[in-house]
């Protein structure tokens, strides 16, 4: 698993701020729909376990920070699995030889996610993505 920095609060609320005052810095990116399937740590502002499923239907672990994948407001006591997004570069659009639309996406920009075994590229559906 990747190094977990921490970060006091008010620089990362300056950090969201920057992001929110600054949407054009996104607007290359899609967000991969994936399954919040646990709250995993609540040290700020909470780790949550996602589960994303490859084209290959495959799972993927992500073990991320909860405004990363969502702005509901998760701690241990909601409901699970909730919805969430990763935002991603999309790399290659295809279509199979099945007819089905693909799109390889990194997700390591803009926010260094990562599955818990390290990778960052992925195959998924076309459907599961939405535009910024």
């Amino acid at each position: 698993m990747k190094a977990v920095f921490h970060i006091g609060r008010e620089r990362y609320m300056e950090i969201r701020r920057s992001s929110a005052m600054n949407p054009g810095a996104c607007t290359q990116h899609h967000k991969l729909s994936v399954a919040v399937q646990r709250f995993v740590d609540d040290h700020f502002p909470g780790f949550v376990e996602c589960i994303l499923v490859d084209s290959d239907g495959c799972e993927h672990r992500i073990i991320e920070k909860v405004p990363v994948v969502t702005t509901a407001n998760l701690s241990s006591d909601n409901a699970f699995p909730q919805p969430g997004q990763i935002a991603c570069m999309v790399q290659d659009e295809w279509t199979d030889e099945q007819g089905r639309k693909l799109v390889r996406v990194s997700v390591d920009a803009p926010w260094g996610v990562e599955s818990v075994s390290g990778k960052t590229t992925f195959v998924v559906f076309r459907e599961q993505l939405t535009r910024d």
